[in-house]
């Protein structure tokens, strides 16, 4: 079994948190492909929102920002329909937040 996060992944968001001690408040990045591929995160449409799902958070692009939803809520209501369809779908968005998907880290 591959492990969820790698080493690698592991020192990225270590660098971030020491990052966020020197500057706080500042967005120290997006998170990676590499980093979101890891978390197991599902390509979703809600209601023809794009909706970003993994086993712990769920976020949405609505209103220009992506913004953290309820999980439960999101589960019942978003269709998977992978990531090629997702970026067709919705094109180029914005990078997440660097606190998106921090409960599974």
């Amino acid at each position: 079994m591959t492990p969820l996060f790698d080493k690698e992944w592991l020192e990225v968001v270590a660098k971030l948190k020491e990052n966020e001690k020197a500057a706080p408040g500042k967005d120290w990045g997006a998170l990676s492909v590499q980093a979101l591929n890891e978390m197991n995160i599902r390509y979703c449409s809600y209601d023809g929102i794009p909706t970003l799902i993994n086993d712990f958070e769920a976020w949405w692009y609505a209103n220009g920002e992506w913004t953290r939803i309820n999980l439960v809520e999101a589960g019942h209501n978003a269709y998977v329909i992978g990531k090629p369809t997702f970026t067709k779908r919705f094109g180029k968005l914005p990078h997440l937040p660097s606190a998106a998907f921090t409960a599974s880290r």
